[in-house]
């Protein structure tokens, strides 16, 4: 059907016009003026017209022709097959049939008829059927949203009697730790007063008595007698040891494996309590998890170029410097993902964590920051060379080993403890220690020990055939049982295990 309610043969003429009748043979609308020609003339006078609001209720022939006879309409209604036909079939295969209608008469009280009604009355009962349905569920889900309402309103009301109790018992219990507290200062104060009544007593019975004085630690004097052994027997070839020296007898670094970081360039380096490798990734913005034997197990990107790391051994957390960014960042190594960004001075390159406190270090300045990374306060270092702190390491006493251009050891307040001399004009780099505190600093082809009177970096701990393929030596670390040491070399394209031996 074409536009619905619109003359159609009008419409051929570019002429709106409103239609008022349907002809159910021809399948158009008609206006007033086309309907009157339609009944005058010859081929359509006796065509079937209704009105136009009733064309909905006959159907829609999608072919008029006969499929046997493609010249002959399907004109005819035969009522014993229930069947469309032609005026030629119907001589061929309807020529017995009692009941056969032009299909305009079959079609005239189609709509009155008792199939229709029927089929009226069970619609207009399925609408009704699923209105009632339709408000129903308009019910149920009002009643939802009563209960959802009902629910929330309890939940805050349990929220608050809540809070309210856990502030009534945080009250009760300061309280009692506050009269605890008094009464353990009385206790104290009490046992303070005893002892000092004790003392006064016995001063005077000691004065009253003249007792003899007893010698005290500072009197006792130790003197060093020689002890002879003498060998017997098979035992006359047996070695003597030497007297424990400071690390006289230094070990030596052998390459075990090597694995290529070509566009990562790896920078700093950390050990976990569990023996696992973390390192720096600089050109990634990554962090890596790696296995003892240098490969890498998981990674995890950060907010920046990234350069030193350290860990807080108490957690699973390690922290690293993002210099490019100005700021810190924490890392959950386990299962290896990034935690929230600390903001510091400009280019923080070193780090380490020391006496529950993170320290970061940048040109001629440290800050420190509590091990949740809250900021505490910044030191001035005007000791050190121009260079920014690259490597820091953390050392008993209240001291700390920096790396700049030279290698320091250096005070929390900045202050200069002393300055090591490297031979030849070598940039120190990485910083690591070993079980007895002997410290190992890494340099270009070379990982040196301080020597024993702690002034100059004079001995290349690494195996002399191979030193010189190491290149620029950035961050080293030992592992936990300090049987391997783990260094980023060639310019930190490569990470490589040495057994430490």
């Amino acid at each position: 059907m074409a536009s619905k309610h619109l003359c159609q043969p009008c419409e051929t003429e570019d002429t709106l016009v409103p239609a008022v009748k349907w002809c159910t043979e021809c399948e158009e609308n008609l206006c007033k003026e086309c309907f009157q020609f339609h009944k005058k003339g010859k081929a359509t006078k006796t065509h079937h017209v209704v009105d136009v609001s009733e064309a909905g209720i006959f159907p829609t022939l999608e072919n008029k022709q006969c499929s046997k006879h493609n010249d002959m309409l399907l004109d005819l209604f035969c009522v014993d097959h229930d069947a469309l036909t032609c005026r030629q079939c119907m001589t061929a295969e309807h020529r017995a049939c009692s009941k056969l209608l032009p299909l305009d008469v079959a079609a005239k009280d189609v709509r009155s008829s008792a199939l229709v009604s029927d089929v009226s009355k069970d619609l207009k009962l399925s609408v009704k059927a699923f209105c009632s349905i339709e408000t129903t569920i308009g019910q149920e889900i009002k009643g939802l949203e009563d209960q959802r309402i009902a629910t929330n309103q309890s939940i805050n009301t349990f929220k608050t009697r809540l809070q309210k109790h856990i502030e009534e018992s945080a009250t009760v219990l300061s309280e009692q730790i506050d009269k605890i507290k008094l009464q353990l200062t009385e206790e104290a104060s009490l046992s303070i007063d005893k002892s000092q009544k004790l003392d006064r007593i016995k001063i005077h019975f000691l004065e009253k008595h003249e007792s003899p004085s007893f010698p005290t630690l500072e009197d006792i004097s130790v003197e060093k007698t020689p002890l002879n052994i003498v060998l017997h027997g098979e035992f006359s070839k047996a070695q003597v040891a030497e007297a424990i020296r400071h690390n006289d007898s230094a070990k030596t670094l052998y390459c075990k494996s090597t694995i290529d970081f070509q566009s990562s360039l790896v920078q700093g380096i950390a050990v976990t309590k569990q023996n696992n490798v973390l390192i720096c990734r600089m050109d990634d913005n990554t962090v890596s998890r790696c296995f003892p034997n240098g490969s890498v197990d998981k990674s995890c990107e950060v907010t920046g170029k990234v350069f030193d790391i350290c860990v807080i051994d108490d957690t699973d957390e390690a922290v690293v410097t993002l210099p490019r960014i100005g700021k810190i960042q924490f890392i959950k190594y386990i299962p290896m993902k990034v935690d929230k960004t600390v903001k510091t001075f400009p280019k923080p390159y070193g780090i380490t964590f020391c006496k529950d406190r993170l320290v970061v270090g940048t040109f001629k300045k440290m800050q420190f920051f509590t091990k949740d990374g809250c900021p505490l306060h910044i030191v001035d270092v005007p000791c050190v060379d121009s260079t920014a702190i690259c490597f820091m390491h953390e050392v008993d006493k209240n001291q700390m080993y920096v790396s700049c251009h030279s290698f320091y050891v250096i005070t929390e307040d900045g202050k200069l403890l002393c300055k090591h001399r490297s031979h030849c004009d070598r940039r120190t780099k990485g910083i690591c220690i070993d079980r007895d505190g002997s410290v190992y600093v890494a340099s270009q082809n070379s990982v040196v020990r301080l020597s024993k009177e702690e002034e100059d970096l004079n001995q290349n701990i690494l195996d002399k055939e191979q030193q010189y393929r190491y290149g620029d030596i950035w961050g080293i670390a030992f592992n936990r049982t300090y049987t391997q040491m783990y260094a980023a070399t060639n310019n930190g394209n490569q990470l490589t295990v040495f057994d430490f031996k």
